[in-house]
């Protein structure tokens, strides 16, 4: 395993997080969130497939850490329901990518995966741009990290789930001759 891959894949599980003070990053974050595709697009505009569907280490490649933040937007909606229905409990992550493996991202153009990202992200980010005068009121029990969480901790969490799949495809990017 290269140095640079490593240093920058530390499992997100096991990640430490504050929350509770992330109201005036609302806007910041959401432009992170805002504009991830972009800078996905950026970053694979003229690479091969050939280096777009190699797995480093039998970890996942640059298809599939674009296919996880495909399927992980399903989630991360059904979550703003959570906090518009006032939920007492976020609802679960399923614990295991099970989504991200079952969709045959490989077989998959990186560009079409990219664009139904967009497609789904967009709408994303206008509802929660609704929501911003809300968004340290409304909060909802997180399960896995055992905290209250805001729509503005939320907000922050999927911008940080963002730039860590960046960081991945960055990283293999670099490192794939």
């Amino acid at each position: 395993m290269h140095f640079l891959y490593a240093m920058n894949r530390a499992n997100w599980l096991d990640k430490k997080w504050e929350f509770g003070i992330w109201a005036d990053a609302f806007d910041n974050h959401l432009s992170i969130m805002k504009c991830t595709a972009e800078q996905i697009n950026d970053l694979i505009r003229e690479v091969s497939v050939h280096k777009l569907t190699t797995k480093p280490d039998h970890k996942w490649s640059v298809n599939e850490h674009i296919g996880h933040l495909l399927t992980m937007e399903s989630l991360w909606i059904a979550r703003l329901d959570d906090f518009v229905l006032g939920r007492e409990t976020l609802r679960p992550w399923n614990g295991n990518n099970s989504d991200t493996e079952a969709g045959a991202f490989n077989r998959q153009r990186a560009a079409k995966i990219l664009e139904d990202f967009d497609d789904i992200r967009e709408p994303h980010v206008k509802m929660l741009r609704q929501l911003k005068v809300k968004s340290n009121d409304m909060k909802v029990y997180h399960e896995r990290l055992k905290t209250q969480f805001s729509l503005a901790d939320h907000v922050m969490f999927v911008a940080e789930h963002d730039q860590h799949h960046l960081d991945a495809i960055r990283n293999i990017l670099i490192e794939l001759p």
